[in-house]
């Protein structure tokens, strides 16, 4: 279920500052756009993007597995002709890419609904920070 929106203070991301552009050799240290106001508004979904992260890391040790698994079945059970093995290695070399390919499915759909969601959400502040400008801008 979503979490009640609350409002991150849209003023700072929306303001519209002229800075002059850094001359040569000067450090780019304009006050204008700052990352921790994206922090704020990813902040309700930092729970989904820390899932993503930790389903990404899942799926590329998972897309590791089959090479070792065929690497153990050339050199362990067909070389050493350990036959009791080979059902299992070929088990687990058909399954662990269906299992990646299952988490990658819903890996994917949860780093779409994130970011839809926080879009969303900064275009909400966008348009309620528009909404009060005097009637001068809108023309």
């Amino acid at each position: 279920m979503r979490t009640v929106w609350k409002d991150p203070n849209p003023e700072h991301i929306f303001d519209r500052q002229k800075k002059r552009r850094p001359r040569d050799g000067e450090s780019d240290q304009r006050e204008g756009f700052k990352m921790g106001v994206l922090w704020r508004y990813m902040h309700p979904y930092r729970m989904r993007i820390l899932l993503a992260l930790l389903g990404t890391a899942v799926i590329t040790l998972l897309g590791v597995m089959p090479p070792l698994f065929m690497r153990y079945l050339v050199d362990s059970v067909i070389g050493k002709k350990k036959w009791e093995y080979l059902l299992l290695i070929a088990l687990l070399a058909v399954f662990i890419p269906i299992a990646a390919h299952i988490i990658r499915f819903f890996n994917h759909r949860l780093i779409i609904l994130a970011g839809r969601r926080f879009i969303a959400d900064i275009r909400t502040a966008a348009y309620r920070k528009v909404i009060f400008f005097s009637m001068k801008y809108h023309g």
